[in-house]
């Protein structure tokens, strides 16, 4: 709701709701639930998050994470994300791509 007439929700594959999970963050449910719907793996996706309890939920579920600290986050220990970024903008769309095949053990078997 906090999001409503902000973003076009309609572009979203699937929106996870607390409604539809048991656990919040930094339970697993979330990355769990939203994996299971889009038939997805862990090693098929990543996370990208700006808090602490975020990236133990994405951790948990097995998924690679990369951190973004915020304003109001910056001075919390991001240590069991994979990577820490300053902002996206220090990422383009290849590096992701790149990083998606390093992580996913599939694609690593099936280049060599």
């Amino acid at each position: 709701q906090a999001l409503a007439g902000k973003l076009p929700l309609d572009r979203f594959d699937i929106i996870v709701t607390i409604d539809k999970i048991k656990h919040t963050k930094p339970a697993p449910d979330a990355y769990v639930y939203a994996l299971a719907q889009m038939g997805l793996e862990p090693h098929e996706v990543l996370a990208i998050e700006d808090t602490p309890v975020s990236i133990a939920a994405a951790k948990a579920a097995g998924i690679y994470c990369i951190a973004t600290p915020g304003a109001t986050t910056a001075e919390q220990d991001f240590s069991q994300a994979d990577c820490v970024l300053k902002d996206l903008t220090e990422l383009d769309l290849a590096e992701l791509g790149d990083l998606l095949l390093r992580h996913n053990p599939l694609s690593l078997a099936t280049a060599s």
